[in-house]
């Protein structure tokens, strides 16, 4: 090049070093984009599920998108913490369906515990109860955790999750439970939880029986649904939905509403279990609460023989 020629032009695309560099900057940035994009692509789509999941207006319609997160395991993760951001409680339980793929302590910790805190009933149960059919020392811990909690909502979603649970430790954290919480709510149902383990594996140290007598002089009240009832009341309710005639008693009216003592709840359930009349009773001292209890278990006995043998405590035989 001569003196008298032109400098090059430093944006000319031919042969130039700065313009070679850019254009493969670009390149990198691209592919590096496009391989972003390949890894997070579970992670990019499960917000479009979750987005069409709340949107969706059919059962088939979330059934679809509710496994397609499921079948992603962590990457969910960011769509489930939308869906339990939702205010909507009826949205908020989809992350209990759309977390399965999720390990079961990322699950516990990040997923059901934050629903355990809700204030939606239906949720807190929905919650408790997927814990336990996670059928894991993991699950069964959580459960016994929380049922320590000081909030009464969280402590007695705990113990109705604990109810479903067929193991010795299930029922001693339901009788500690009973015994040392101060919200008779709780006390009331733990009273029901123990009535449902009448069946299950005996605890060395708490026979459900003898705690169900033990509470017929607890006259404290409370308010509200114990679980079982709150699922029969959703139970109702879904069979009128649908246009069918629904017998039997109004669970919230019955029992939502009025106020309610433990003793009351653990006469009716002795009543029901033994099919004889049971009241509440403050005069019952040690002697006559073990002859009851005694009695309970052989009239349970002749109705379910099998029930009461599995809940005799360790080392008694069944009654004659």
């Amino acid at each position: 090049m001569s003196p008298s020629d032109p400098p090059p032009d430093s944006t000319a695309p031919n042969g130039n070093p700065r313009t070679n560099r850019l254009l493969v900057a670009g390149l990198l940035a691209f592919v590096i984009l496009l391989l972003a994009v390949i890894v997070e692509r579970d992670r990019i789509r499960t917000h479009w599920w979750a987005h069409r999941l709340a949107a969706a207006e059919t059962l088939h319609e979330r059934a679809y998108y509710l496994a397609c997160l499921a079948s992603v395991g962590n990457a969910a993760q960011g769509a489930v913490d939308r869906l339990l951001k939702d205010p909507r409680p009826d949205l908020q339980m989809l992350a209990i369906p759309a977390s399965q793929g999720m390990p079961a302590d990322l699950r516990l910790d990040a997923v059901l515990k934050a629903l355990m805190s809700s204030d939606d009933a239906e949720v807190r149960h929905s919650a408790a109860t997927a814990a336990a059919f996670m059928n894991c020392d993991a699950g069964l811990r959580f459960l016994i955790d929380q049922s320590e909690r000081r909030d009464p909502r969280i402590a007695s979603a705990a113990v109705a999750g604990l109810a479903r649970v067929a193991e010795p430790e299930a029922v001693s954290a339901i009788c500690r439970a009973m015994a040392r919480q101060n919200s008779p709510a709780v006390r009331a149902q733990a009273i029901e939880a123990l009535s449902q383990q009448l069946s299950e594996a005996p605890a060395a140290e708490c026979d459900p029986l003898t705690a169900l007598v033990a509470a017929l002089d607890d006259y404290d009240a409370f308010t509200g649904l114990l679980a079982l009832e709150l699922e029969m009341q959703h139970a109702s309710e879904a069979v009128a939905g649908a246009g069918n005639p629904v017998s039997g008693p109004k669970w919230s009216a019955r029992a939502g509403s009025s106020p309610r003592t433990v003793a009351s709840v653990a006469a009716q359930l002795l009543s029901t279990l033994t099919g004889q009349s049971i009241e509440p009773s403050a005069s019952l001292d040690a002697k006559a609460k073990a002859e009851l209890v005694r009695e309970c278990r052989r009239l349970i006995a002749r109705r379910d023989p099998a029930a009461v043998h599995l809940s005799l405590p360790p080392g008694t035989q069944p009654p004659p």
